[in-house]
């Protein structure tokens, strides 16, 4: 399940030691898909530029809040052309 126009900007703001969550994710597509913690999707952040940086993460709860908390090594380049619209 592809996440689209998450927003790199917004991780780590929990003040927790290590903390590479990302916060700004759209939550629509988690409720729409039912998806649940623990559920690993892939997170892209797309922009005006022919690349985005995709990565998996898995979905954790924050409060009332979700976040997604990047798998390591999974980090990726790809054409946004071919990320799946959302």
């Amino acid at each position: 399940m592809y996440i689209n126009n998450a927003d790199y900007n917004c991780c780590g703001i929990s003040g927790e030691p290590d903390d590479f969550s990302i916060y700004s994710i759209d939550a629509s597509v988690i409720e729409k898909h039912s998806l649940s913690v623990g559920c690993r999707v892939m997170l892209s952040m797309i922009d005006s530029d022919p690349e985005s940086l995709v990565c998996e993460a898995v979905l954790e709860k924050y409060g009332d809040r979700w976040r997604a908390n990047p798998v390591p090594g999974t980090w990726r380049t790809v054409l946004t052309a071919d990320l799946p619209k959302a």
